[in-house]
């Protein structure tokens, strides 16, 4: 998994008006001097691609996707007999929990946007329906052979996780399941690049009314402050919601023993057996 524990920004001006500033990420998981070390070297290589005419548009691509993994705080150790190699919970931009698993399979599905009808949200209808959606990934999960899923129900959607076997993120024979079965595009990309899969523990805050936190990990002390408040505010108004409900079964495997713990912890932070509404 390509999770850091440590990051370092790094900054300069690329023109000599000083009026664009470039600035990169470095990373590390010893110290945060190993990830100022590459910061320094990424803004090395931005400045020098900004500074070449023909390369100008591609120094900026540099610049603005950063080509380095997500940057997401690491948050507390995960269960007993789960050690950080299999998985870690981080926390994203949004300030929402995240699973982050090297083997334990998450597949993200959306619904269909809605289409016509006009300007009112009770005239659009969406090309497909909730439950037609969920019949056709179940559908597509039974294709998939020895392998027994469980289906959840979120919020935008659905999600699946397989109990009995282990994955690798990076295979080929992954992104054909993922592709298979209709997983959002972004959703694969980024389980392909941090070589993990993700699953969101916690409500979207713009969905319990706690709206976005300011500043993006990791943050000054200032900032750090304010986020503080905002994820007490947060955390109180998602006690109310689920993330996720479990749906449905695919498949009558056993659950495979070195996954059980983190289905259970799944299960547990997501409230996906609460009658609570979702978020």
């Amino acid at each position: 998994m390509l999770i850091p524990r440590y990051w370092a920004r790094s900054e300069k001006a690329a023109n000599p008006s000083g009026r664009l500033l470039l600035q990169t990420w470095g990373w590390s998981d010893a110290s945060e001097i190993d990830a100022m070390r590459l910061a320094q070297q990424r803004l090395r290589t931005a400045v020098s691609r900004y500074r070449q005419p023909d390369d100008a548009p591609r120094a900026w691509q540099y610049y603005a996707n950063g080509e380095r993994p997500v940057r997401e705080e690491i948050l507390d150790p995960m269960p007993a007999g789960v050690t950080t190699d299999r998985a870690v919970v981080t926390r994203n931009r949004f300030g929402v929990a995240v699973l982050n698993t090297a083997n334990l399979l998450f597949i993200d599905v959306d619904l269909p946007p809605s289409r016509g009808g006009g300007p009112l949200g009770w005239l659009r209808r969406r090309a497909e329906s909730p439950q037609q959606r969920l019949d056709r990934l179940i559908g597509d999960l039974e294709k998939v052979g020895d392998t027994t899923f469980w289906v959840y129900r979120t919020a935008a959607g659905f999600r699946a996780l397989a109990v009995d076997r282990e994955f690798d993120p990076v295979s080929s024979h992954t992104r054909a399941l993922l592709d298979g079965v209709g997983a959002d595009p972004l959703f694969a990309r980024l389980c392909a690049a941090q070589a993990c899969f993700r699953a969101r523990l916690s409500p979207k805050p713009w969905r319990c009314g706690a709206g976005n936190p300011r500043g993006e990990h990791p943050r000054t002390p200032a900032q750090q402050s304010t986020f503080r408040q905002w994820l007490a505010d947060y955390e109180s108004r998602a006690s109310a919601f689920a993330t996720c409900a479990r749906v449905a079964a695919v498949g009558r495997g056993t659950m495979l023993e070195s996954l059980a713990p983190l289905v259970q912890f799944h299960e547990e932070a997501t409230g996906a057996r609460s009658d609570r509404p979702l978020a």
